[in-house]
């Protein structure tokens, strides 16, 4: 019975410009499961080690939970601007949340705050393609 509470609970992680940050507690359950799945799935061509395959799709399932969360900050940086009040930000197992006190004051600045977690997601697509491409050089694409 224990445990049903805690999966039903949410955990504060972090405080990011004054914002509450927390994870729902199912998340965890699904962190291990796409890590295990992303190790599985990672040919022996590259890693032979199942600790290293692990490691790595722990890793990559970080950065994916990393992205979700810099989406739900874009929105909350802009509704700051916005000045609006955010309440906080959540984390679930397959999205996120930034709660506000109270709506935007205009159309103009909820399409604001709306464009600024794909926008932030965009950005962050850019940087993981230059992370990648930059080892491998321009040149060689050509």
């Amino acid at each position: 019975m224990e445990l049903v509470k805690f999966f039903k609970k949410q955990t504060l992680i972090a405080r990011i410009f004054g914002i509450p940050v927390r994870i729902d507690n199912r998340l965890f359950v699904v962190l291990f499961l796409m890590s295990v799945l992303t190790a599985i799935n990672i040919p022996v061509t590259i890693l032979e080690d199942p600790l290293a395959k692990f490691f790595f799709g722990l890793m990559t399932t970080l950065l994916f939970f990393l992205s979700i969360f810099l989406h739900e900050l874009g929105h909350s940086i802009i509704a700051y601007r916005e000045e609006l009040e955010v309440r906080e930000v959540v984390l679930y197992p397959f999205g996120g949340l930034a709660r506000f006190k109270r709506p935007p004051d205009s159309a103009g600045a909820e399409f604001r705050i709306a464009i600024a977690g794909p926008a932030t997601s965009f950005l962050l697509s850019i940087t993981f393609l230059a992370a990648y491409l930059l080892p491998i050089g321009l040149n060689r694409l050509c």
